[in-house]
């Protein structure tokens, strides 16, 4: 498939057994893809959104069946499906709010809009259908998330992300500012085997993540020790077991597609395995 390069981490019992690049991180360079190169996660950011929330739900300052709009009174959106229960948190983390998919207008530029304008605007906005009547993954969901996540830091997103969760796990050259990004391990972008420029996106608590295979497994190493990490405790082991817990088996429409909190549990099936969780960078 011509891929330029890509990277692998292997993560089992907890422990980092394999890493490893392979192919180019850029051509014109030469530069080998490695297990620090650092790539645009996309869609894999919601993962890390998803877990820096529950840490808010485990402190007891976020419950995920409230209403957003107690957590964040600038959200609102039009319905065309009166009367219908309030959005949660619990809806947007597993994709169940009928927020719509996409908004694609400015979604890749050197400048993006905060997350405080692009909330804000929303409110010109209809979901899609609505809260908890099918699962439908959207980038704008994920964006309130994040907003309701720099309310509670009272500070921007990416620099919440990387006091909160990144540094603490040790994933200290992954981040949610691109212009923070680490220029000399960053990946270069290719569409149809010709570079492209590495833009910012808007929608950063979906798409924005910037990390390695060999950081992200330092994610996964915590999540599969119960939310601890280096002896300590990021995410208490109850949040964990909720975010790997089905949380749409009795919305008709999903037939058997299950979902977690940020993960996918269906669809993928492996010899000798019991669940599976999942999630591509869309």
């Amino acid at each position: 498939r011509d891929v330029p390069g890509l990277s692998i981490a292997f993560v089992e019992d907890q422990k980092i057994v394999w890493a490893e690049g392979f192919g180019w991180a850029d051509r014109a360079r030469r530069l080998p893809a490695r297990a620090d190169t650092l790539y645009s996660t996309g869609g894999l950011s919601t993962l890390l959104t998803a877990a820096a929330l529950m840490q808010f739900a485990d402190q007891g300052t976020i419950d995920l069946d409230q209403p957003v709009r107690k957590y964040l009174p600038e959200f609102s959106m039009r319905t065309r499906f009166p009367p219908a229960p309030a959005i949660t948190p619990r809806h947007l983390l597993a994709h169940l709010s009928g927020l719509p998919a996409m908004h694609f207008m400015n979604m890749w530029t050197p400048r993006p809009e905060p997350l405080a304008a692009f909330v804000a605007r929303l409110r010109n906005e209809h979901v899609a259908n609505p809260p908890g009547h099918m699962f439908s993954p959207s980038f704008p969901g994920y964006d309130v998330l994040g907003r309701v996540i720099e309310a509670k830091c009272n500070q921007p997103f990416a620099a919440c992300m990387q006091e909160r969760l990144l540094a603490p796990l040790g994933m200290q050259r992954s981040t949610f500012d691109l212009a923070r990004a680490e220029r000399a391990l960053l990946a270069t972008h290719y569409w149809s085997d010709k570079p492209v420029p590495s833009l910012a996106v808007r929608d950063v608590p979906a798409a924005g993540l910037v990390s390695s295979v060999a950081e992200l497994a330092r994610f996964m190493q915590m999540l599969l020790a119960g939310g601890k990490l280096d002896g300590k405790q990021a995410l208490k082991p109850s949040s964990v077991g909720e975010m790997l817990r089905v949380q749409n088996a009795g919305v008709a429409l999903d037939l058997d597609t299950r979902v977690g909190l940020g993960w996918r549990l269906s669809s993928v099936h492996l010899p000798q395995a019991g669940k599976v969780a999942w999630l591509n960078n869309e």
